[in-house]
């Protein structure tokens, strides 16, 4: 309940004992405990668990050539806060680029889209503009059912031998956008569980993405989309391909902790 020493030295004192956090910390020492980083989990909700674990089972059951057949998409944000090396190669000090602490909501960003495969990358879709209120007012772009197959289904020209992979976002599963889909007659890949972005492989190619763009430094909304764009055509396939193959792992990892988020 009281994981860490001021939090243990705080409730020790509210029941009366006058301790601080060092000897707290010097006793827990003493007892044999070490203080251990906590790991960050998406969420530890039995029920999505429960979720994560039937979803993998059942994939695995299909088989491999059945995971190797999945196309995995998602959405992501670019923006232009430094996740590039801290460290840089320059003949004097006075040369170093400095780098910005802001935070995200804080630089130039960008949503985008894409969709990944066994030897299969879609365009990247730069998604749309913010709108305007009605009283001129600007509005943060939301993606909707509409935009979502204007922008980003309607550009994707996935080969039949795919499975499609999508979230569980309100856009991705409205009635509209199912019904494109099946007029579409795509296959889609289904009941794909919610807080599980370590089982998708595309996580790794945005992070990768991430610090391509990084590295070239943008200082503008223009320079962002532009860098984006020209780092995602050059992904080489043969990493996506890496990536997309570590999905069988995944689902087996998943498996072993009982669909608990890693």
């Amino acid at each position: 309940m009281f994981s860490s020493a001021p939090a243990i030295a705080n409730e020790l004192r509210r029941r009366g004992d006058n301790v601080g956090a060092r000897t707290v910390q010097r006793d827990l020492s003493a007892l044999g405990f070490k203080s251990y980083v906590r790991k960050f989990v998406p969420t530890r909700d039995p029920n999505v668990h429960t979720n994560r674990l039937r979803f993998a089972k059942a994939v695995v059951r299909k088989g491999v050539p059945y995971m190797k057949s999945i196309a995995f998409s998602d959405e992501h944000t670019v923006n232009t806060n430094d996740h590039s090396n801290r460290l840089q190669w320059a003949r004097a000090a006075g040369d170093v680029c400095t780098r910005e602490s802001k935070r995200v909501q804080n630089t130039f960003r960008k949503d985008v889209w894409g969709c990944i495969g066994l030897g299969f990358k879609s365009a990247l879709v730069v998604l749309g503009k913010k709108r305007k209120r009605d009283d001129d007012e600007p509005k943060t772009f939301r993606q909707n059912s509409a935009s979502y197959i204007r922008q980003c289904l309607s550009r994707l020209h996935l080969p039949d031998q795919y499975v499609f992979m999508q979230d569980g976002a309100t856009c991705h599963t409205a009635r509209a956008t199912m019904a494109y889909m099946s007029r579409k007659e795509m296959r889609v890949l289904e009941d794909w569980p919610a807080y599980s972005p370590d089982l998708n492989p595309i996580e790794n190619v945005w992070a990768e993405l991430d610090r391509r763009v990084a590295n070239r430094h943008p200082m503008t909304q223009e320079e962002l989309e532009r860098f984006a764009v020209e780092e995602w055509n050059g992904l080489e396939q043969s990493l996506i391909d890496r990536y997309v193959l570590s999905f069988e792992a995944r689902l087996r990892a998943c498996i072993a902790k009982g669909g608990q988020c890693a």
